[in-house]
């Protein structure tokens, strides 16, 4: 008996302990006692659109996403594989004033005057294909400082300097075809050709030590318009170097590309046929001097220093100021002192006598 009647009172208890919680957890919830969570889903559910009072603020589906591809080719700004990435580019030397090979490839090719001509330099990376590539020519100094600025491994056939020029150090980063005929082959008696199978087996068999210098612009952002420099149009420019010596660069509207032109005959590929367009054209003068050796005469190119320019692209045309260290630093920069920023694509670039200034004409 004296169990029942201490059993009782702790039944009872635990009844109206029960009865309380029950009372907390239903009745005091429809009064409003509740998570944030649950406040916002009551808020939600009697004003649909309390949800959206922000939306001018967070909502971004109007906004376009920007594609930034993980690969870029750093002398074009424009997307690439992974094996094309992460090698460097061969800046093949060639002789300017007979059929070129393989220039179709090149995401630069500059131009630099000699005593007797001009050479080009071919910066090339994604030519795997490329069966045939020349006719290659000796390096010079001022000539292989241009290779330097752009971080290209230098491949000429020989040096063919004649006279002693500041120029920066380049050992390192040049293949040297006349060394080994390994490396290139011979087509008419002694015009010279390589490839890009014999420069990856000469480059797997050196000590080229590749250094990445940055370009002397920086591109335009991704997701953002190409860049018009209006200044002045400039669809033609036109470079006399004498009566019978002219080059002309022509722009195409509807392809927003560049074509160059000697003496009234088209770059072309001498492989395929095809014609290298390019979206920047620069036109950069610099300081020469031309001695007398016991050949003739020889020309020389002062490309380590600075000097006056032209900016192509779109159709328009602005003045740039450009500069070049024995460090093996070239920059391009605006009047005003401010980086250039340049449009993403292939480039031509051609370095022209100081006083040739009054002998370039655009429309």
């Amino acid at each position: 008996m004296n169990k029942t009647k201490i059993s009782n009172p702790v039944r009872l208890i635990a009844f109206f302990l029960t009865a309380f919680l029950l009372v907390c957890t239903f009745g005091l919830s429809a009064d409003g006692w509740q998570t944030d969570e649950g406040q916002k889903d009551e808020n939600i559910t009697k004003n649909p659109d309390a949800s959206n009072d922000n939306s001018s603020v967070n909502d971004t589906s109007d906004i376009p996403e920007i594609y930034i591809p993980k690969f870029i080719n750093r002398l074009t700004g424009i997307e690439t594989d992974e094996a094309c990435a992460q090698i460097p580019h061969y800046a093949f030397i060639m002789n300017g004033d007979s059929p070129l090979y393989g220039i179709w490839e090149s995401d630069i090719l500059c131009e630099l005057p000699t005593e007797d001509g001009r050479r080009y330099i071919a910066f090339i990376s994604e030519g795997q294909n490329l069966w045939k590539c020349g006719i290659i020519k000796p390096a010079r100094g001022y000539i292989s400082n241009v290779v330097k600025y752009f971080g290209g491994i230098c491949v000429s056939y020989g040096n063919d300097d004649a006279v002693s020029y500041n120029k920066c150090d380049i050992n390192e980063m040049n293949i040297d075809l006349s060394v080994s005929d390994k490396y290139y082959y011979t087509e008419f008696g002694s015009n010279v050709y390589c490839n890009t199978d014999l420069m990856n087996l000469a480059a797997s068999n050196s000590n080229i030590k590749y250094e990445d210098k940055p370009l002397p612009f920086e591109f335009v952002d991704f997701g953002k318009d190409p860049l018009f420099y209006g200044d002045q149009n400039a669809e033609h420019i036109r470079v006399e170097r004498s009566l019978s010596n002219f080059s002309d660069i022509h722009y195409n509207n509807e392809s927003q590309k560049y074509t160059v032109s000697n003496n009234g005959a088209v770059i072309t590929d001498a492989i395929n046929g095809k014609v290298p367009e390019f979206t920047n054209c620069f036109i950069l003068f610099a300081d020469s001097v031309t001695y007398d050796n016991a050949n003739g005469y020889q020309m020389v190119m002062d490309t380590i220093g600075s000097g006056v320019g032209y900016y192509f692209s779109m159709g328009g045309m602005t003045k740039i100021l450009w500069s070049a260290k024995e460090s093996g630093v070239m920059s391009f920069t605006l009047e005003d002192g401010s980086v250039l920023v340049a449009n993403r694509g292939r480039s031509y670039i051609a370095f022209l006598k100081t006083s040739m200034l009054d002998r370039i004409s655009y429309e």
